[in-house]
């Protein structure tokens, strides 16, 4: 959780955001449990102002509950702010990129 902001917002599907780190932690232990290899490519990076935008291109493969496998594919779009110690954290971290506009409130 060190890697999201205090108020930062977590896309767990399009059009559903879940915020802060509570919300965030409960989101990713679902994730987590089902022991994902999620492999990353980053696309582009374009940094201003201690805020910095991403897209990186993923596949993550993992095993549901009940055994079924799961394959994934998507770009995401995230946003990541600088802190003041230089660390660079988690503003939005939006996994369905381009998915969620218009959907997420």
């Amino acid at each position: 959780m060190s890697c999201f902001d205090a108020e930062a917002a977590y896309v767990t599907s399009p059009g559903k955001v879940v915020r802060r780190s509570a919300e965030i932690r409960k989101a990713l232990e679902s994730l987590i449990a089902m022991k994902p290899n999620l492999q990353a490519t980053r696309s582009l990076v374009l940094e201003v102002a201690g805020l910095a935008s991403l897209v990186d291109e993923w596949r993550l493969k993992a095993t549901l509950p009940g055994g079924k496998k799961l394959v994934m594919t998507g770009a995401s779009s995230d946003i990541m702010k600088q802190q003041a110690d230089g660390i660079w954290v988690y503003l939005v971290d939006s996994p369905y990129g381009a998915a969620s506009l218009g959907k997420a409130a």
